[in-house]
């Protein structure tokens, strides 16, 4: 079964290597009247056919090249170390510059962004996060969504991006998108249903129901917002194992229920599957990886003492990712896929 909390960017056992890798080798298709930038570092052009850029290690810098700008969203990797030394085949320097949602503010037009970044309160020794300053971004590298606890959010600087139309890994489109987990999964249960049909098989996914909790109005589903039991419920759009709780019986669901109706976050249900392990399909440009993920004291698998182990990926879980990455809004560049092996061996 796969769960819900499948994640378009993999928030960590991220290999840098196997990312940049990928950059390097994707490709792009261009059109004289229309550029479709799925490109690493590739500069927005109007009506022009041109060649896409691919990354190069071992090619001098040309000073007299004005440099593009990489804007990296991320906590976890330096990614200043990770781009030392790289730059275009044609010598156009890279500069990157690191930051975090939270230090973002932004002013966009249709075809330039600005955005402000504040100093980290933990910077990298002897970088640009150092200090406050102003970067226009050529390129975007998303690795955190713009989503925190509770309805702290960074939608907004995420829209600014989008006004601006600065190409992205992932797509900002598909970034927006997947703030929000419903819509994840209403995405993939397409997938072998009306999308991709005679390509992959629809993709096992855990049985989900909406409520979009209606908290005003206080209104009794009765029977019809039963769920099996026990049953997981997962609050809001909230990744990382928060936001989620295991309910035994139907009045515990109930107790919960009194709790969710002082809010206005949505809810899902889903039946709690009795598992042996559950193992992650990740993918990045054509790079597949496995790795198996285990909690000794938690239910959630990742909460609590985690064990991690590659994991051998079959011809089914690779069509699996490659479906996904296929038709989840226009095409994905990273992803990653949490599958559950349950005890009976499905």
């Amino acid at each position: 079964y796969m769960g819900t909390s499948f994640s378009l960017l993999s928030f960590f056992a991220m290999d840098p290597n196997a990312l940049l890798a990928g950059l390097q080798a994707k490709k792009s298709t261009l059109k004289a009247t229309e550029v479709v930038v799925k490109d690493p570092l590739m500069g927005k052009v109007a009506n022009k056919s041109i060649e896409p850029p691919v990354l190069a290690r071992g090619v001098a810098p040309d000073p007299t090249k004005t440099p593009k700008v990489l804007l990296i969203v991320d906590y976890c990797i330096n990614w200043y170390d990770m781009f030392k030394g790289v730059c275009l085949p044609d010598g156009t320097p890279i500069v990157v510059e690191q930051t975090r949602w939270k230090h973002m503010t932004i002013t966009a037009t249709a075809d330039k962004a600005t955005v402000h970044c504040n100093r980290d309160e933990n910077p990298y020794p002897a970088t640009s996060q150092c200090d406050d300053r102003l970067v226009q971004p050529d390129f975007c590298l998303i690795r955190n969504f713009p989503t925190g606890l509770s309805t702290n959010s960074y939608r907004d600087v995420l829209m600014g991006l989008m006004v601006a139309n600065v190409p992205s890994v992932n797509s900002l489109h598909s970034v927006f998108m997947g703030m929000n987990r419903p819509l994840e999964y209403a995405e993939m249960a397409k997938i072998g249903r009306s999308v991709g049909v005679g390509e992959c098989e629809p993709l096992p996914l855990v049985p989900m129901r909406y409520f979009s909790n209606l908290s005003e109005q206080k209104v009794d589903f009765g029977r019809a917002a039963a769920a099996p039991m026990p049953a997981v419920v997962k609050v809001g759009s909230a990744h990382a194992g928060f936001g989620k709780a295991v309910c035994e019986t139907q009045s515990k669901l109930d107790d919960l229920k009194s709790i969710l109706l002082l809010n206005r976050d949505f809810y899902t249900t889903e039946p709690f599957v009795e598992h042996e392990y559950e193992f992650r399909i990740q993918k990045i440009g054509a790079h597949y990886r496995g790795f198996r993920r285990s909690s000794d004291n938690n239910w959630k698998n990742n909460w609590g003492e985690l064990r991690f182990e590659d994991y051998e990926l079959t011809d089914r879980h690779r069509a699996w990712v490659d479906a996904v990455q296929k038709h989840v809004w226009g095409g994905l560049d990273i992803l990653a896929l949490d599958v559950l092996q349950s005890a009976d061996g499905s």
